[in-house]
């Protein structure tokens, strides 16, 4: 089930997941008001579009029972400011595991890795019995083969024979499913975002 989002990651208009060194978060508004959702915390962004003028405010710290509040006017590149316009009836959004994630947006992703995850847990149990099964009856034929009684083996031999490339086909088969399984998920954080926050070589 392989499944592959196009850059950039938008959950649904107006909304956008971004991910860096320090995990998840979300970040959505209105053109010249963004509120952004992550780890650490809460954050609100009001400027002017286009004029690089920005008033940042931290709206609640996670992890601790007071709210702070830390207000500071800077200046930014209004070439590397993103604003994000939301739909009638969009939620906020909070990183969490993928059994947590509630957001209407993120449902079906989140069915879908459960799904993928319980099949996959299946497959590899059935698939280790396969290999074992494998080792075992090309030992076995590779034994009687061998002996000195092979006369008398005529009969196994040819079962054997018979039913091991049915054992390496199924063996084959799971490895292939096994794979299908994976969800290969791209998150694609922004040139702005990865120069502020992913480590640079």
């Amino acid at each position: 089930m392989g499944l592959r989002f196009r850059q950039p990651f938008m959950l649904f208009p107006g909304v956008r997941l971004n991910i860096g060194k320090h995990g998840f978060s979300a970040s959505f508004g209105a053109p010249g008001a963004t509120v952004n959702v992550g780890k650490r915390g809460k954050r609100a962004t009001v400027g002017i579009p286009g004029s690089g003028i920005s008033f940042t405010q931290d709206l609640y710290k996670f992890g601790n029972q007071q709210q702070h509040h830390r207000q500071n006017l800077r200046y930014i590149d209004p070439q590397a400011t993103n604003y994000y316009v939301p739909d009638e009836g969009d939620h906020m959004i909070r990183s969490a595991a993928v059994e947590r994630l509630t957001s209407e947006g993120l449902k079906p992703l989140r069915d879908l890795i459960i799904t993928a995850n319980a099949q996959q847990k299946e497959i590899r149990a059935d698939l280790l019995e396969a290999r074992q099964e494998k080792i075992r009856q090309t030992d076995l034929l590779q034994r009687k083969k061998t002996s000195l009684f092979r006369r008398f083996y005529k009969k196994s031999i040819a079962a054997l024979e018979e039913s091991l490339p049915v054992v390496r086909a199924e063996v084959e088969r799971l490895e292939e499913w096994e794979e299908n399984t994976k969800i290969r998920i791209e998150f694609d954080a922004g040139e702005h975002c990865a120069y502020v926050y992913l480590p640079r070589t």
